[in-house]
């Protein structure tokens, strides 16, 4: 008698083990909350369009780098009219042609302040993707873009 049970208690113990790693196996298998590659495209997408941006010519004698640069400085008009508003405007058709109907935030700030924010109306995003460009051809500038996972926009 005395075998018999143990062969049970072994049998039992075979199963309980299967069962746990059953359990661990589910709880990994699952799929990622976030995609590495779409994240790493929404990268990629954002930091060609700030580069696209920055050699961007506003009018034949200016480019969007040289209206930034004005605009932080503080330095007046560029293409006949203010710089930071040659800025704004300049950002705000790019990132709309470029961002087409995707849900995003996009900030442009420059010397502490804000110069660009788009849309104008504050969104809330769930497990949003958010990627900041420090700008390296002018200081004290950076550029975030926020993007929203279809299905996950909230009002504020």
């Amino acid at each position: 008698m005395k075998r018999a049970q143990t062969e049970i208690m072994g049998l039992l113990v075979i199963f309980i083990l299967f069962i746990f790693i059953g359990l661990i196996y589910f709880r990994f298998s699952g799929t990622p909350e976030e995609e590495p590659m779409s994240t790493s495209r929404s990268y990629i997408e954002g930091s060609n369009m700030v580069s696209a941006m920055m050699s961007y010519s506003i009018c034949p004698d200016s480019s969007f780098h040289d209206a930034l640069k004005t605009c932080i400085e503080n330095e007046g008009q560029v293409c006949g009219m203010d710089s930071c508003e040659a800025v704004k405007k300049t950002a705000e058709g790019i990132v709309k042609a470029v961002m087409g109907n995707e849900t995003y935030k996009f900030t442009l700030i420059a010397a502490d302040k804000e110069l660009v924010r788009l849309p104008a109306a504050d969104i809330k995003c769930v497990n949003p993707v958010v990627n900041t460009f420090n700008n390296t051809l002018v200081r004290g500038s950076y550029m975030r873009i926020t993007l929203c996972k279809k299905g996950a926009v909230g009002a504020r």
